[in-house]
């Protein structure tokens, strides 16, 4: 057998994309938003031309709708940015940028357990400050910055996934330039991560800070808010030196033509898909967080308008993923997320016409868990 790194060899990933839902009555496990997307997104795709599709893409015209969508905040240009096969594209890739064998990311658990996962591919380690569930799973911004402060060996790379997955807690503007000072005084890159970043408001985004802190990346996507996860688009933005060196390690004309024409589209639509998202989320989730209080399924501290909440049990000896199976609804076990057990799932809100079922069979679960104590 040829040689593999032991690293990988010796390593169980914990990703949750592969798993089998397809039995269910709602799907709640994986982040898609089913949202209608702008007339102008159905336009781009009826007019594409077989032409378009016999050549590569090399149209950098998305990156030119980007810096304009983050015109208002911040002043950006193509050389701040690059594309990905969707945000988890550019985590890999980014990780081949800071990390080799002997590095360390500086994280909390639980986080997106696939860039976790990365980490550990590329022989580096990842440590993680531990979110506790007596706290509620709630991050204290400066009880990391802390952590980061007093970690007795270097840190090469911070990853910050905000919102978190899987609890949907949101960090303040003034919480994450926290983070980004810390990761500054150890010498690391600092890598955020708002794949959610749609649901929460849009001066938490650390785009912002982009001119300010050459250490710090945004990594984005068009698969959560925007819709478009078949289209497997996401982005980055960083400093222009430093993207100069993370475009070396990019394939030649990566983001697909079609991917680049809707992304266009839907950034520059006046018909925004994403306008309301907030709203329509809190909305729902207030419906199921009344339907949970004083039962046994508990909710971690979390954001409402987040469409993914993390929901968990006191009793470690509880499947509570498998428990909601049997009910019929799809989750993700909580045991896919580094410091988390079987005894809680990641759920995520369906769609509109779907929420009275979620709550009906979400009620099933609770009480099936009720009558076993």
């Amino acid at each position: 057998m040829a040689q593999i790194n032991p690293w990988i060899l010796g390593y169980e990933a914990k990703s949750y994309a592969n798993g089998d839902y397809s039995n269910c009555k709602v799907d709640c496990s994986l982040g898609v938003n089913l949202e209608t997307p702008p007339t102008a997104v159905t336009r781009a795709l009826d007019a594409l031309s077989l032409e378009e599709l016999q050549h590569y893409p090399h149209d950098p015209e998305f990156l030119d709708a980007l810096a304009e969508r983050f015109a208002p905040r911040v002043r950006l240009g193509r050389e701040n940015f690059a594309l990905g096969c969707g945000s988890v594209d550019i985590l890999y890739t980014v990780n081949k940028l800071f990390l080799a064998p002997g590095k360390t990311v500086v994280g909390y658990a639980p986080q997106f357990s696939a860039y976790v996962d990365d980490v550990h591919m590329q022989g580096a380690e990842y440590a993680p400050f531990m979110l506790r569930q007596p706290d509620n799973y709630r991050l204290d911004a400066e009880a990391f910055a802390a952590f980061i402060d007093a970690f007795p060996r270097a840190v090469h790379v911070v990853y910050v996934d905000n919102p978190n997955n899987p609890t949907g807690q949101v960090l303040r503007p003034e919480e994450v330039e926290t983070l980004i000072q810390a990761a500054a005084r150890r010498g690391a890159a600092i890598l955020v991560d708002e794949a959610y970043g749609e649901f929460m408001p849009e001066e938490c985004s650390a785009i912002r800070f982009v001119g300010q802190y050459d250490h710090l990346y945004v990594l984005k996507s068009m698969s959560k808010g925007f819709g478009l996860a078949g289209m497997r688009l996401g982005y980055i933005a960083g400093p222009a030196k430093g993207m100069a060196q993370y475009r070396k390690l990019v394939p030649p004309y990566n983001g697909n033509g079609l991917a680049r024409r809707l992304g266009v589209a839907m950034l520059r639509s006046k018909e925004s898909s994403i306008e309301g998202l907030i709203s329509r989320a809190a909305a729902k989730n207030r419906q199921l967080y009344a339907l949970l209080a004083g039962g046994p399924i508990r909710v971690a501290h979390t954001e409402p308008s987040v469409p993914i909440s993390l929901l968990y049990t006191d009793d470690p000896g509880v499947d509570l993923c498998e428990v909601f199976r049997k009910a019929g609804v799809a989750t993700v076990s909580g045991a896919s997320f580094e410091g988390l057990g079987v005894n809680s799932v990641r759920l995520m809100l369906p769609r509109e016409e779907e929420m009275p079922l979620l709550l009906e069979l979400a009620d099933v679960a609770q009480k099936s868990l009720s009558a076993q104590k």
